[in-house]
């Protein structure tokens, strides 16, 4: 019987020695033979009929690895969970590791569904214990830097390939760690597409692309490094493959040139507009390849990496409908680009994010770019509308129809607080390890760190399996949410009488939609991003700072761009506006009508919103009545302003006020989610690491007491703000956000919107204390004694101060109006 039994055991490991030999064949010459493959299986298929136990279990593995490799995803998956089910019984944790780890490859790479993805990889984490192998560390890095690099977490996925390369058993291991992060750093470099990175050289050089070609150079490192170890192993086939990797690389360069070139473009005095005549308006909606140089070889290229036999996922069948746009197919093109849309989305739902971030379209969002384009080249305006919405704030939506429809207790909350927090940490520092490898440098505390890194990941893996809030993760990922049509806005704009303007800006146009009471309009101004970066970013470091000159040419040249065009449509003197990329952080309110030399809010009351979602629900909620406020605020703060006690002399407003030295962090949650109205009176501090770090300081930091308590923006998700109307912080930054690639929204802001607050007022900047109290005492003024509206408050406080000599905006454009 033991003879017999090792006589199995030895036919076994010829089965797997057969399915290793067709991977090394694929490894060297490239091919593979379905023939070949489907005789293994077939072999391996008998060996399972006649075997039981531990050789059953092994088997069923050896059958579940050769359909993996065949991409028969489906019974793979079913193989590998009946593996993991025997070893479980049998207490082979070894093997019970990797039928899961197999799992979670099946759904990465066939089922394309996060959500079952990280399930597995969890299982497999827990399955491998607290002391797990060299090789389980190994295997545990390396596939966690795929799956984070499959949806879009670039900085953690770099950190644990990098991990995957010191933990590396042997050359094989080491040449798919070096692969991996070789591709990481190459989707970093892709992404200056849309967006500069920012490395540990950016800060002491004039070279705000240098971080781009950085990447592009610390990638072709990892990728030489992985060509001499093929070259050592003779995978000559791999070998190429990675070869081929760094000649791309050289395209990607190009391309990063190119935007640094065409960058200087937009900051000369070629958009410089001040008569509307001057601004060319039109409906050329241009996507996808259409106006690619025909110099270039990208088609070719596409053939190349993306062959129409082999599209499947969402990239490949984006490059195959910028093949069609070349090859002048457009209704190909929306074709291609509406699956490849579709794909995201169904990829995006699978995945349970607590912060909302879009991650998995972060380095592709130009898939659902050019699809709402090639709809507006089409006039399919509805369908246009839908595509741009469903990736602006879309996530922050979801969060907050989350909160909306499942109505969390004070537990839940704080729980998801204390999750987000967690991850907004480890996020931060996954940025600044992050930042020196793509300089080429070694951070000096980079094992410490590291190591703290690891234990935030133990403390939100702890949070994430406590049982009493298992049902709460559930509703979170099950919170049903979707883009609201241009239907439903038009006819809440109609009922409100206050027309609605997006923006979206494109790498060679601004797309804007002005939703009235009387029509829908849609157009393409040409001024392409870098310009908007340039006059954006110039004009609001001029208005943040109280001794530099007002930027008055920027203001004259943004207005002319943006609003005058459109002023036909805007006969209501009220606006809400939904900005997107560089127009985010812009406040409309200081544009300068360059006919009349006035302000925008001097004639046009000006708020905000993230996206459509959350306009509807501004116009279509009641006015809040604000005859009570509840107060929190800082006694030196209060000593250098009089704010609260000029605010409390109103007549027709009751104040209830707490100074926040006699309070913990938990007292001024719980007494901020008592209020219908609440007023914010603390330092706030903008945190560049990670937006969700963010805070409000409860006492003044000094020498005495260096370290102040802070209320994050993670923490305030544990603020009951369901029932709160309006909420005015009146701390320096509150407003201040980043937009990530996926264009949501993360600050201060995030947490009150997500949790449920109609209408915020924030300061954009660090303002000056008089003016600041100056502009609060009129603005409760006007929205306590004359029922107005947050926005036409503001407005007022803000006409106020022009008129009396204050026209400089550092002093009254820095509050913004979220909501009505």
């Amino acid at each position: 019987m033991v003879n017999a039994n090792a006589k199995a055991f030895e036919t076994l490991e010829q089965l797997r020695a057969s399915r290793d030999a067709y991977i090394n064949h694929f490894r060297i010459h490239g091919t593979r033979d379905p023939e070949k493959a489907s005789a293994i299986e077939n072999n391996i298929k008998t060996f399972v009929e006649a075997s039981d136990g531990e050789l059953r279990a092994r088997a069923l593995f050896e059958l579940a690895m050769i359909q993996r490799i065949s991409n028969k995803f489906g019974e793979a998956i079913r193989n590998y969970e009946s593996t993991a089910a025997v070893a479980e019984a049998l207490g082979h944790k070894d093997l019970l590791f990797d039928a899961w780890l197999g799992i979670a490859r099946s759904h990465a790479y066939g089922t394309r569904d996060h959500g079952a993805t990280a399930v597995a990889f969890e299982q497999a984490v827990v399955s491998a214990g607290t002391e797990p192998t060299p090789k389980q560390r190994y295997e545990m890095a390396g596939y966690l830097s795929q799956m984070q690099a499959g949806r879009g977490e670039l900085e953690a996925a770099l950190l644990n390939a990098m991990e995957a390369i010191r933990l590396a058993q042997d050359d094989s291991d080491l040449f798919y760690a070096q692969l991996d992060t070789g591709d990481i750093l190459q989707k970093f470099a892709e992404s200056c597409d849309y967006r500069k990175l920012i490395d540990a050289k950016t800060y002491m050089e004039e070279d705000s692309w240098g971080a781009c070609r950085r990447a592009v150079g610390t990638a072709r490192h990892y990728y030489v490094q992985a060509r001499q170890t093929a070259q050592k192993l003779g995978w000559h086939f791999l070998d190429k493959e990675a070869a081929g990797f760094i000649s791309r690389l050289d395209m990607r360069l190009f391309l990063i040139e190119q935007k640094a070139s065409f960058e200087k473009l937009g900051q000369a005095s070629v958009f410089k507009a001040q008569d509307v005549r001057d601004v060319l308006v039109n409906e050329d909606f241009s996507a996808g390849a259409s106006q690619l140089s025909e110099c270039l070889p990208i088609g070719a290229l596409i053939d190349e990496v993306a062959p129409d036999s082999q599209a499947a996922d969402p990239r490949s069948i984006y490059l195959r409908g910028l093949k069609a746009d070349l090859d002048g197919q457009p209704e190909k093109a929306l074709e291609c680009f509406q699956r490849a849309a579709e794909l995201l989305r169904a990829e995006r739902s699978s995945l349970f994010d607590p912060r909302r971030r879009g991650t998995v379209i972060e380095n592709r969002p130009e898939l659902v770019r050019d699809l709402a384009l090639r709809f507006l080249a089409f006039r399919q305006l509805d369908d246009a509308f839908m595509a741009f919405e469903s990736i602006r704030s879309h996530g922050l939506s979801g969060l907050a129809s989350a909160h909306e429809q499942f109505g969390f207790k004070n537990a839940e909350r704080k729980w998801l607080a204390n999750l987000v927090q967690l991850e907004s940490q480890a996020s931060a520092t996954q940025r600044v390890l992050v930042e020196t490898v793509i300089a080429g440098i070694e951070h000096s505390r980079y094992a410490e760190m590291l190591e703290n890194l690891s234990r935030i990941k133990q403390q939100r893996r702890e949070l994430l399996r406590q049982p009493e809030f298992q049902q709460t993760a559930k509703r979170l990922d099950s919170a049903g949410y979707s883009s609201p049509t241009m239907s439903e806005l038009q006819n809440v704009v109609r009922k409100a009488g206050i027309p609605v303007v997006l923006f979206w800006v494109t790498h060679t146009n601004v797309v804007v939609w002005v939703v009235s009471p009387k029509s829908v309009e849609v157009k393409t101004v040409f001024l392409p991003e870098v310009a908007v970066i340039d006059k954006v970013g110039k004009l609001i470091a001029s208005a943040r700072e109280e001794k530099r000159p007002f930027d008055e040419k920027s203001a004259r040249e943004l207005h002319t761009y943006l609003i005058k065009p459109f002023s036909k449509y805007l006969a209501q003197e009220q606006v809400l506006i939904i900005p997107q990329g560089p127009l985010v952080g812009l406040p409309f309110e200081m544009l300068i009508d360059a006919e009349t030399g006035d302000f925008l809010v001097e004639h046009v009351t000006v708020s905000y919103a993230p996206n459509a979602s959350f306009a509807i629900r501004a116009l279509k909620n009641p006015l809040p009545v604000v005859s009570k406020v509840t107060a929190v605020y800082d006694e030196n703060i209060e000593e250098n302003t009089q704010e609260i006690s000029r605010i409390g002399g109103i007549d027709a407003l009751q104040m209830t006020s707490e100074r926040s030295q006699n309070m913990t962090a938990q007292k001024v949650i719980e007494l901020l989610g008592q209020a219908k109205n609440v007023h914010v009176l603390l330092h706030g501090e903008y945190d560049s690491e990670d937006p969700l770090r963010s805070s409000i300081k409860l006492n003044n930091a000094s020498e005495l007491q260096p370290d102040a308590e802070e209320i994050t923006a993670a923490e305030l998700l544990a603020v009951d703000w369901r029932d709160t109307n309006l909420a005015v912080f009146s701390s320096c930054e509150g407003a201040k956000a980043k937009i990530r690639i996926s264009n949501e929204l993360f600050g201060i802001p995030w947490a009150l919107l997500a949790g449920g607050v109609d209408h915020v007022v924030l300061s954009r900047w660090r303002v000056e204390a008089a003016s600041n109290a100056d502009w609060m005492e009129t603005f409760y003024e006007t929205v306590a004694s004359e029922r107005a509206s947050p926005a036409l408050a503001a407005a007022a406080a803000m006409r106020k101060m022009i008129k009396s000599n204050q026209r400089d905006p550092y002093f009254w454009a820095g509050p913004q109006v979220l909501g009505r």
